[in-house]
Protein backbone atom coordinates (compact mmCIF):
# COMPACT_ATOMS: atom_id res chain seq x y z
CA UNK A 1 0.00 0.00 0.00
CA UNK A 2 1.18 3.53 -0.83
CA UNK A 3 0.00 6.63 1.02
CA UNK A 4 0.68 10.24 0.07
CA UNK A 5 0.81 12.14 3.38
CA UNK A 6 0.51 15.93 3.06
CA UNK A 7 1.02 17.41 6.52
CA UNK A 8 3.20 19.43 8.86
CA UNK A 9 6.55 18.37 10.26
CA UNK A 10 8.10 19.15 13.65
CA UNK A 11 11.69 18.42 14.66
CA UNK A 12 10.90 17.92 18.36
CA UNK A 13 7.73 16.10 19.29
CA UNK A 14 5.21 14.16 17.31
CA UNK A 15 2.73 15.97 15.11
CA UNK A 16 1.75 15.70 11.46
CA UNK A 17 4.14 13.66 9.36
CA UNK A 18 6.48 13.43 12.36
CA UNK A 19 3.83 11.24 13.98
CA UNK A 20 2.26 9.55 10.94
CA UNK A 21 5.14 8.34 8.78
CA UNK A 22 6.99 5.99 11.13
CA UNK A 23 3.96 4.05 12.47
CA UNK A 24 2.61 3.61 8.94
CA UNK A 25 6.01 2.39 7.76
CA UNK A 26 6.15 -0.06 10.67
CA UNK A 27 2.83 -1.43 9.41
CA UNK A 28 4.49 -2.12 6.04
CA UNK A 29 2.93 0.86 4.28
CA UNK A 30 5.01 2.91 1.87
CA UNK A 31 4.56 6.60 2.81
CA UNK A 32 5.36 9.54 0.57
CA UNK A 33 5.51 12.53 2.95
CA UNK A 34 5.00 16.04 1.63
CA UNK A 35 5.62 18.74 4.23
CA UNK A 36 3.37 21.78 4.56
CA UNK A 37 5.29 23.44 7.41
CA UNK A 38 8.70 22.93 8.97
CA UNK A 39 8.60 23.81 12.66
CA UNK A 40 10.94 23.21 15.57
CA UNK A 41 8.01 21.96 17.65
CA UNK A 42 4.28 22.44 17.99
CA UNK A 43 2.89 25.15 20.24
CA UNK A 44 3.29 28.86 20.72
CA UNK A 45 7.09 28.91 21.15
CA UNK A 46 7.82 27.19 17.84
CA UNK A 47 10.29 28.42 15.26
CA UNK A 48 10.17 27.79 11.53
CA UNK A 49 7.75 28.56 8.77
CA UNK A 50 5.17 27.29 6.36
CA UNK A 51 6.20 25.69 3.11
CA UNK A 52 4.75 27.82 0.31
CA UNK A 53 1.83 26.42 -1.63
CA UNK A 54 4.00 26.75 -4.74
CA UNK A 55 6.64 24.46 -3.25
CA UNK A 56 4.00 21.94 -2.18
CA UNK A 57 2.61 22.02 -5.72
CA UNK A 58 6.12 21.55 -7.14
CA UNK A 59 6.83 18.57 -4.85
CA UNK A 60 3.52 16.96 -5.85
CA UNK A 61 4.34 17.56 -9.53
CA UNK A 62 7.75 15.95 -8.99
CA UNK A 63 6.18 12.88 -7.40
CA UNK A 64 3.68 12.72 -10.26
CA UNK A 65 6.51 12.99 -12.80
CA UNK A 66 8.00 9.80 -11.34
CA UNK A 67 4.90 7.97 -12.56
CA UNK A 68 4.06 6.57 -9.13
CA UNK A 69 0.78 8.40 -8.48
CA UNK A 70 -1.10 5.61 -10.26
CA UNK A 71 0.17 3.32 -7.47
CA UNK A 72 -1.15 5.57 -4.69
CA UNK A 73 -3.89 3.94 -2.61
CA UNK A 74 -4.67 6.80 -0.22
CA UNK A 75 -4.03 10.44 0.56
CA UNK A 76 -3.76 11.62 4.15
CA UNK A 77 -3.79 15.34 4.90
CA UNK A 78 -3.39 17.30 8.11
CA UNK A 79 -2.22 20.81 9.01
CA UNK A 80 -1.76 22.74 5.77
CA UNK A 81 -0.33 26.04 7.00
CA UNK A 82 -1.54 28.28 4.15
CA UNK A 83 -4.94 28.76 2.48
CA UNK A 84 -3.38 28.35 -0.97
CA UNK A 85 -2.01 24.95 0.07
CA UNK A 86 -5.61 23.78 0.56
CA UNK A 87 -6.31 24.73 -3.06
CA UNK A 88 -3.23 22.86 -4.27
CA UNK A 89 -4.23 19.79 -2.26
CA UNK A 90 -7.86 19.95 -3.46
CA UNK A 91 -6.64 20.03 -7.07
CA UNK A 92 -4.29 17.10 -6.48
CA UNK A 93 -6.98 15.01 -4.76
CA UNK A 94 -9.49 15.80 -7.52
CA UNK A 95 -7.02 14.90 -10.26
CA UNK A 96 -5.93 11.69 -8.58
CA UNK A 97 -9.53 10.62 -7.87
CA UNK A 98 -10.37 11.10 -11.56
CA UNK A 99 -7.50 8.76 -12.45
CA UNK A 100 -8.50 6.13 -9.83
CA UNK A 101 -11.95 6.66 -8.29
CA UNK A 102 -11.28 4.10 -5.53
CA UNK A 103 -8.56 6.30 -4.03
CA UNK A 104 -9.17 6.89 -0.32
CA UNK A 105 -8.82 10.45 0.97
CA UNK A 106 -8.51 10.94 4.75
CA UNK A 107 -8.58 14.54 5.99
CA UNK A 108 -7.55 15.44 9.52
CA UNK A 109 -8.87 19.02 9.63
CA UNK A 110 -6.26 20.43 11.99
CA UNK A 111 -7.63 23.83 12.97
CA UNK A 112 -7.01 24.40 16.66
CA UNK A 113 -6.67 23.10 20.21
CA UNK A 114 -8.35 23.63 23.54
CA UNK A 115 -11.27 25.57 22.08
CA UNK A 116 -8.97 27.98 20.21
CA UNK A 117 -8.74 28.15 16.41
CA UNK A 118 -5.17 28.83 15.31
CA UNK A 119 -5.38 28.55 11.53
CA UNK A 120 -5.92 31.40 9.08
CA UNK A 121 -9.66 32.07 8.70
CA UNK A 122 -9.39 31.49 4.93
CA UNK A 123 -7.99 28.03 5.58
Amino acid sequence: MNILSVQSHVSVGHAGNASAVFPLQRMGINVWPVYTVLFSNSGASRKGSTVSAGWVEEILAGVDALGVMAQCNAILSGYLGEPDTAKVLANAVSSMKQQHPGLLYCCDPVMGDDGRVYVDEDL
